[in-house]
């Protein structure tokens, strides 16, 4: 029975397969094995992506009951729940996820909870037990390169951004951030080759002319600070932080009108 089951489980994972067939085959998995927990969270996601997602997070809320042990359902049945408008039980069952001997995957989900939580301290901490338990994600390189970036940790900042684009080639998109933080390191060469790239690979991206304009900024190259911020408010037009960074350029270069306006617009953003 349990074979039966996982075949029909690794069925299911199968990206071309229609949404009704996953549906019914993990349906069929379940009834051949109803103690196979990873079935029931494959269905659950399922459901939510069919829009069920009161159904799901039932589901959900019976396989975290019935396995307390187990963290990757606890974890989902907290998120399910802070979707569902649940805050405060949403926040106990995370919490029992992460007493219950996680492992990286789980913890990493958990970091993502605590940061759209507007936690960033758990959750860099979060992502650094994900990490250490062995979780190979670029995205979990770049989101906790971000928060160390921001915390003044350039160098540690840098080996993860590195790493992300190592495990993904594609990852261009980091590559403003990731110069940024090499000018943070005062690795001024490694700075200016890595914006060049970003403005070849990356220049839909908002953080490639965002941080190239605060590059630029701080070495006083103001006409350049200016126009990095325009083609950021292009990509990005009601943010206030751009607004006042073109505004301080402005001012540098004796525009005081031009820069009150960025200034005001600032404002008013916020």
């Amino acid at each position: 029975g349990g074979v039966q089951a996982f075949k029909r489980v690794c069925l299911a994972r199968y990206a071309g397969l229609p949404a009704a067939k996953r549906l019914e085959v993990l349906e069929q998995a379940i009834v051949i094995d109803p103690d196979f927990a990873e079935a029931q969270l494959l269905l659950a996601d399922v459901l939510e992506s069919a829009g069920q997602r009161e159904r799901a997070c039932n589901l959900l809320a019976a396989v975290a009951r019935r396995f307390p042990g187990f963290a990757w359902a606890r974890q989902r049945y907290g998120v399910a729940l802070r979707v569902a408008g649940y805050a405060d039980e949403a926040v106990a069952e995370v919490q029992a996820a992460l007493d219950s001997e996680p492992d990286g995957m789980t913890l990493f989900h958990a970091g993502l909870f605590a940061e759209a939580g507007r936690d960033p301290t758990t959750a860099r901490t979060l992502y650094r037990r994900a990490v250490d338990r062995g979780c190979i994600d670029p995205v979990l390189c770049d989101k906790l390169a971000r928060l160390e970036a921001n915390a003044g940790q350039p160098l540690e900042a840098i080996e993860l951004w590195e790493r992300a684009r190592l495990l993904d080639p594609g990852f261009d998109h980091v590559l403003g951030n990731l110069a940024l933080a090499h000018h943070h390191a005062g690795d001024c060469d490694d700075a200016a080759a890595l914006f060049s790239m970003a403005l070849e690979r990356a220049p839909q991206t908002f953080t490639t002319h965002a941080n190239r304009a605060v590059y630029l900024q701080d070495l006083g190259r103001h006409v350049e600070a200016l126009e990095a911020c325009s083609k950021a408010l292009v990509i990005r037009p009601n943010s206030p932080l751009m607004y006042n960074n073109r505004g301080v350029s402005r001012l540098a270069l004796g525009d005081r009108s031009g820069a009150r306006r960025d200034f005001e617009a600032a404002l008013d953003r916020e």
